[in-house]
Formats: structure tokens, sequence, C-alpha cells
């Protein structure tokens, strides 16, 4: 008889309890009567911004390495640099041909590489060092080779 008496007593604060969380869920979602509020149809443009300067003062201890003493560097004294006037070249530039890079091949066995080089529409197999139609390969790197033809030197990236 005493359970009753809690169950009818509990009931309906549980069904008000929740009557009221629906109550407030559904008059959030179903609102008709918002306030409309109209935007100006003008924007004006304030030109007179400030900017915001500041500076750090960064005269504090590392907190990292507070226990750790680093060695002071000794002053450098700048050296100035002389400089170097450059002969003028009156010389044409030099016309270099189509060169493409292909990539590498490698001989598993005896670990020579030779590098697929297209010139001129024409391809050859160099190793480093060759020269093929007045065009030497001077180094090799995955993705680009360095060739020269005649004083100047150029990057070819595949």
């Amino acid at each position: 008889m005493k359970n009753k008496k809690v169950i009818y007593f509990l009931l309906p604060v549980v069904v008000l309890l929740w009557g009221t969380i629906f109550y407030k869920i559904y008059q959030s979602t179903n609102n008709d009567n918002q306030a409309i509020i109209q935007m100006p149809s003008q924007v004006t443009q304030n030109d007179s911004y400030k900017l915001d300067t500041f500076f750090l003062l960064n005269n504090y201890q590392d907190p990292f390495l507070k226990d750790i003493k680093v060695a002071s560097q000794p002053n450098k004294k700048k050296e100035t640099a002389k400089k170097v006037e450059k002969p003028k070249q009156d010389a044409k530039p030099i016309k270099w041909p189509n060169i493409t890079y292909g990539g590498i091949v490698v001989n598993k066995n005896s670990k020579q590489e030779l590098v697929m080089v297209m010139i001129n529409g024409t391809s050859h197999l160099m190793k480093n060092k060759e020269m093929q139609s007045n065009i030497q390969l001077l180094e090799v790197t995955p993705d680009s080779i360095l060739v020269s033809y005649g004083e100047e030197k150029k990057y070819i990236k595949k």
C-alpha cells in the first residue's frame, strides 16, 4: 500500500516534466512569430581603420632550457663583401635544343645508371659525364638532370 502512494505521487511529476520538455522543443522548432530584422541597404565603410601595432618583449628566460647552459657564440665581425663586376657579355644567348628528361634506368647487376634524354626529338641513353649532340650530362637526380650546352648549364626537370 505504501508503494502505490509513491507511484501516484511520482507519476504526475514525471508526466509534467516530460510534457514541459516536449513543449519547449515544439516551441523552439515551430516559432511562427519570429522578429524580422531589416538590415540597412547601404553599407558604410569606415576608412579610418587604425592598425594595431605591438612589440613582443622576448627578454625572458627559456623555460625549457633553464637548467642547460648554452655556450655563447663569439661575436663575428661582419665582413664587407666586395663587389665584383662581371664583364658584360655582348655575345648572343645560346639557343638551346629541345631537351626532355625521361627518367633513370638502373642495371641491377652492375649498378650502372643510364638516363633517358630526348634531344630534339631523338631519344638517347646517356651515362653521367657523357656527351651527345654537344650536350653533356653533368649531374643526375631522381627528378631532374643538370646538362651543359656550350658554356651554359641548365637543370631539366621531368
